[in-house]
């Protein structure tokens, strides 16, 4: 629940205190909708170098979910 309100879904970014500015930051879906914003509010080219950390990281957890279960394949119907 928590996540809906530090996403700037309802609120530009712009007012988000500079103390709180970290938790924008480290939210992974916010890049994507100010993304959105700039370009259905504002008719303007999103900012790309947040959306492409966002994609980055989101490469990387499939990388690494990927090499997890690849690892524990054998031995999940053993736990199930």
């Amino acid at each position: 629940m928590i996540w809906f309100f530090v996403t700037p879904l309802l609120y530009p970014p712009d007012l988000v205190p500079a103390e709180f500015a970290a938790l924008l930051a480290l939210n992974p879906v916010a890049p994507l909708l100010m993304g959105y914003q700039s370009v259905l509010l504002h008719n303007a080219f999103p900012v790309w170098r947040p959306f492409g950390i966002a994609v980055a990281a989101a490469a990387g957890a499939i990388m690494l979910g990927t090499h997890g279960f690849n690892h524990f394949r054998w031995t999940f119907a053993e736990e199930v």
